[in-house]
């Protein structure tokens, strides 16, 4: 019977990605290291279309970080300015070269034959 090690898996994948994104969160605590982008960041987006766009993008840095993590991050960014949540989301996805389009994007679009 073969056997599969899906922890091994995980860290030849991981090895395989983009250099880590290390986030110091000037808490004097360690930098938050973001070295891959999880699964869980894909599930749910349909059940996140009706939050409010900054609850949107709250809840899609969610997940990103671990549970301890995101303890760390979630506070500085309710009191930070609002821009500062809305760069730290653009860093993430142009550091992992990412794209979370809709089945919606470009309708009603000038350019669009639609």
């Amino acid at each position: 019977m073969a056997k599969l090690d899906l922890a091994k898996l995980v860290k030849e994948a991981k090895g395989r990605e983009q250099d880590p994104l290390k986030i110091d969160l000037g808490d004097g605590g360690k930098p938050v290291v973001l070295d891959h982008v999880p699964l869980q960041l894909f599930m749910g987006l349909e059940r996140k279309a009706d939050y409010s766009m900054v609850e949107w993008v709250l809840a899609v840095l969610e997940d990103f970080f671990s549970a301890e993590d995101w303890q760390r991050v979630k506070p500085i960014l309710l009191t930070a300015p609002l821009e500062v949540t809305s760069e730290l989301y653009d860093r993430i996805f142009d550091h992992f070269n990412l794209r979370l389009e809709t089945a919606d994007a470009g309708k009603g679009d000038e350019d669009s034959t639609e």
